[in-house]
């Protein structure tokens, strides 16, 4: 009998196996609009899916589950979870949800700073979270960095120019470093990524191109931010300046769906001949002042030298996946963006594919896979012969010459200048999860982020040779430069969970993490070729070439443990512990702290605020550092010819065996409180930050044979800022809604020592100086002065000391503070109206201020190329300038406050009605049109001429520069339009 019972249930097994329970049923909002793409899964197990066009799902589960009872919930973006117990009672069970929109989500899922996916509500430090799908969809980004400016406080997007292919600098809570990186580190799925804002050649004002802009919005999910060393200890020696995560899109439970997109628009340059100058000389024959604007004119003439430059983006990609089984994300792209100068472009070819694969209860694989072409040909080609430079400081005395007015070349002779940046890149990523027990799970993630480049600067060979504009460059030079980058990622996880009595329970996390990252650059360079049409370094009559190679590893491990009382209250202990082959040899490891705490106060039995349904209060410490560049701590010579032609070396770094990273401490405290049946949603986070051993350059004597600096621990910087969030649903009616979001940060901080060096020269007129903010310009301040009949200054007074309300003669008048270049006031607003079922109109407004400027633009069109209009004036000059002449101050002619208010972002989203859709019969399921732009119109800006010389934008700045706010020649940001078609099926 148990034989014969025995076999049943072997051969009855497979049939159980196979037949399902079929749960289904619908999700909505409280006025009954579906919900397209909500997750609704049950709980602790893989069965899940999403919503339809229609808000419908449909979960099978093995009938083997019969007669079980399960939690389920339905979860989407910016609406309230809701959880239901349902019985499996086959053969379908129907459970619909109705959703309540707010703007607090204590229960949603974070990755960032955490040993595993963890819940918003058990975190101590602030993490924040953007919606990519949301934002790519209206507001049309191109690149990542517009994807995230102005959408998350704290977090500073400070873009560097118009030129198509470049990109800009990201600051999470200011700036904290005195001589290295404040640039946050990047992840993508787990791993580690290369996001060099510094890429590219070296074109005027260095390397603009940024490694993050190599990745394309379309394929991205989430970005998820922390924010500073209380959040970021578990990522050890590189993330005091921050961490951002990407997460790409991964596929849904559900048949496969299909996404079409065709996006056309395009770069201009508004009022070019208005933000430009109007150039001015002094006719040495009639003495008169003439006048040429030279925009104006070459458009005139039939030669405009900015066009409206084409976008074009395609897109297609597919998702979908089986019960419990793999789910898949497709997608492929072509990117074709022209800008303002018809030979500035770039094109960038994508894929991506990402599947995920449960296994089992018990295992389940990921994997990531990526790979982009992004070529480009830059517009601000070569140093000394951009376009801007040509106009800004070109003269009517050069009228009747060969630049027609420019400086040294026509846009026509600069437009034949190549400057290109290529990239192959490949980013793989993998990930292992195991749940071996109902109490304990481990991960595994590993990957690499490789990247082949080539960059080169040619001038080709113009048939005139060296008459040409160009010098002897015009018989031809190309310096080109071949770098592959590699990122490599080893990073495992294991948590076990304990419930220790009903209402405590424990999470222990334990693991470790290895990095390696190298870069290897091949240089060449050749000059002097025998035809126009040779454009090769081999085909040079002299040739040069040179190789580097740079290699970093990280190793660290860390342990963590995290109690829960009555999943109410969190308090969070963890350590880790890194070594780095940058370290001296006499440094062996860093070991950083965190504690965190976090309290769901409306969930007490005590709570009876009806006014403030939901309050989370949060408060961290933590630890974090920064590593010192590659080979300061290492004694380096350089080989060199002896005498007789013999090899020998040279000191060239005398290093430092004692070389330790710069350790960031940070506290943290801020709440999170849902108003008004949480409609309005409020962070709030207040933090301290100290930079400690920060890393300096030390003069070196000359009596220990070696030349310039060594690398040393010195120095400290304090600082503290303040972020907040508000978001508020508004109105939400069936055919009307209103939603708003405020961002608000500042930030400070101040040089608490530099080890006895009192100051540290950083760029034109700026120092990091005890006492003072870091990089902050110093120079003479004149405060009045007097003008003869000539236009020469007498009588020039400038501020006698720091503090004081007094003057003295400027020749003995000392440097004072006069601000710093980075803001350290953000702000950002937004609106979100739908205006009926089907259109959408959103809006965003991003403000900056407390950053100053110098435009090498303005201070030498006024002093050293004396081509402004108020420096040829005689006895009515201004005088301040004037004084500024006299001393030949003429960067400081240039300065001026950089604070700008920026309609950055409107767009209109029409979703065609179902009825038209389905009506086409070709089994399309949504169409969706948008119309978007970007960077209309300036609300607002600080200072808009300098002694009458237009400043083109306050947002311009050489991203070459880490800390330096000097700006010359550089392409403002364009404004763009779009219009784009997205079609489901």
């Amino acid at each position: 009998m148990i034989i014969r019972s025995a076999l049943l249930v072997f051969l009855a097994s497979p049939l159980l196996l196979i037949a399902q329970i079929t749960i289904s049923g619908k999700v909505t909002d409280n006025a009954g609009n579906a919900l397209v793409g909500s997750n609704v899964s049950v709980l602790n197990t893989a069965y899940g899916a999403a919503t339809d066009g229609n808000g419908d799902y449909t979960i099978e589960v093995p009938m083997i589950e019969s007669g079980k009872e399960v939690t389920m919930r339905a979860e989407y973006i910016g609406y309230a979870s809701q959880s239901a117990t349902i019985t499996l009672t086959p053969p379908t069970v129907t459970q619909n949800f109705e959703l309540s929109a707010t703007a607090l989500w204590l229960n949603e899922i974070v990755v960032t700073g955490t040993p595993g996916a963890t819940r918003r509500r058990a975190i101590g430090n602030s993490v924040a979270t953007l919606d990519a799908e949301t934002q790519v969809e209206q507001a049309n980004p191109t690149d990542i960095q517009s994807l995230l400016a102005g959408k998350i406080p704290g977090v500073d997007v400070q873009f560097g120019s118009g030129n198509v292919g470049t990109g800009g600098l990201i600051r999470v809570r200011g700036v904290a470093s005195l001589s290295l990186s404040n640039e946050p580190i990047v992840y993508i799925d787990g791993i580690r990524m290369n996001s060099d804002p510094r890429a590219g050649p070296n074109i005027r004002g260095g390397r603009h191109v940024s490694r993050l802009n190599d990745l394309s919005p379309e394929d991205i999910a989430r970005v998820e931010v922390i924010k500073g060393p209380a959040a970021s200890t578990l990522y050890g020696t590189e993330a005091s300046n921050g961490v951002i995560q990407i997460i790409t899109k991964k596929g849904k439970t559900g048949p496969p769906t299909f996404n079409l997109e065709i996006k056309q628009g395009g770069n201009w340059f508004p009022n070019p001949e208005t933000r430009l100058p109007t150039n001015y000389w002094i006719n040495s024959e009639t003495g008169q002042m003439e006048s040429d604007n030279l925009v104006q004119r070459m458009a005139d003439e039939g030669t405009p030298i900015f066009t409206t430059g084409q976008i074009q983006n395609y897109g297609a990609s597919m998702r979908g996946g089986y019960e419990g089984g793999l789910k898949y994300y497709f997608s492929l792209g072509y990117d074709n963006e022209v800008g303002v100068l018809d030979y500035n472009w770039r094109k960038r070819y994508r894929t991506r594919l990402n599947m995920d694969y449960q296994l089992s209860e018990k295992f389940g694989v990921s994997t990531n896979f990526g790979f982009v072409r992004n070529d480009s040909r830059l517009g601000m080609a070569a140093s000394g012969w951009d376009i801007i430079g040509q106009i800004v400081w070109g003269s009517p005395r050069r009228l009747p010459t060969a630049t027609n007015g420019f400086l040294r070349a026509t846009p026509e002779a600069v437009g034949t200048i190549e400057s290109k940046a290529e990239i192959d890149r490949f980013i793989w990523s993998f990930n292992l999860r195991h749940n071996p027990t109902s109490w304990l799970s481990q991960r595994l993630n590993t990957g690499v982020d490789i990247g082949i480049e080539e960059n080169y600067i040619l001038f080709p060979r113009d048939p005139t040779g060296s008459d040409f504009f160009f010098g002897g460059l015009s018989l031809g030079d190309k310096s080109l430069e071949r770098r592959r980058s590699s990122f490599i990622t080893v990073d495992y996880a294991a948590m076990a969970n304990f419930n220790i009595t009903e209402d405590l329970a424990t999470e222990t996390s334990v693991g470790t993490q290895f990095l390696e990252k190298n870069h290897h650059v091949v240089t060449a360079q050749g000059r002097v070729f025998p035809l126009p049409s040779v454009k090769t370094v081999g085909g040079a009559a002299t040739t040069f070439g040179g190789e580097d190679f740079i290699e970093n590893k990280t190793f660290g491990v860390f342990v963590q443990e995290r109690l829960s009382w009555k999943d109410r209250l969190y308090l969070t202990m963890g350590v880790r512990i890194d070594d780095n082959s940058a370290f001296g040899e006499n440094f062996d490891f860093v070991t950083y702290p965190k504690l965190s705490a976090a309290w769901v106060v409306h969930e007490e039995p005590f709570w009876n605020m009806e006014a403030i349904n939901s309050l989370r209060l949060r408060a961290a410490y933590g630890v974090s550092g920064q590593q010192p560049d590659v080979f300061a701590a290492v004694r380096l010579f350089t080989p060199t010819a002896g005498p007789g032609g013999s090899s020998t070396v040279t000191p060239t770094n005398i290093g430092n065996p004692d070389l330790k990273p710069e350790r960031g401490e940070e506290i943290e405290l801020g709440f999170d409180a849902g108003l008004v049946n949480n409609r309005v949603n409020m962070e709030f986070t207040y933090y301290v930050r100290q930079t400690k051993d920060a890393i300096v350059n030390r003069t070196v004597s000359p009596s220990s044979g070696f030349p310039g600096v060594q690398v040393v621990n010195l120095g400290q910087v304090d600082g503290s800022g303040l972020e907040l969030a508000v978001n508020v649903i508004a109105i939400e009616k069936q055919d009307f809604s209103w939603d708003m979001s405020f961002t608000y940060s500042h930030s400070e901080n101040e040089i608490v020592d530099l080890g006895g060096l009192g100051s540290i020269r950083v760029g034109a007129n700026q120092q990091h100086k005890e006492g003072y903010p870091l990089a902050g310009y110093f120079f003479r301040k004149v405060v009045s002065a007097s003008v003869d009949e000539n236009g020469i200054a007498t009588e020039s007074l400038c501020k006698a000391a720091e503090g004081s309300s007094g003057t003295v003669p400027c020749s003995e008048a000392p440097d004072v503070f006069n601000g710093v270049p980075y803001p350290t006031t953000t702000a950002a607003f937004s609106n979100t109206l739908r205006l009926s079922k089907n259109i959408r109109v959103f809006a965003l407004m991003d403000f900056k201020n407390g950053n100053h400027m110098m435009s090498g633009n303005v201070g030498g069109a006024h002093i050293l190329l004396r081509n402004s209009e108020e420096i040829l004036k005689k006895g009515d000059r201004d005088p301040i300038l004037a004084a500024l002449d006299g001393m030949r101050m003429w960067r400081i002619s240039g300065f001026l406050d950089a604070g700008f208010l920026k309609l950055r972002e409107v767009s209109v989203i029409y979703s065609v009605p179902d009825k038209i859709v389905t009506g086409l019969g070709l089994g399309v399921d949504g169409v969706q049109l948008t119309l978007s732009g970007r960077n209309l119109l300036t609300l607002w800006q600080a200072q808009k001429e300098i002694y009458g010389r237009p400043l083109m934008d306050p947002e311009m700045r050489m991203t070459s520069s880490e800390m330096s706010g000097y700006v010359q020649t550089v392409l403002p940001p364009t404004s763009q339009f779009f219009a784009a078609v997205n079609i489901n099926f």
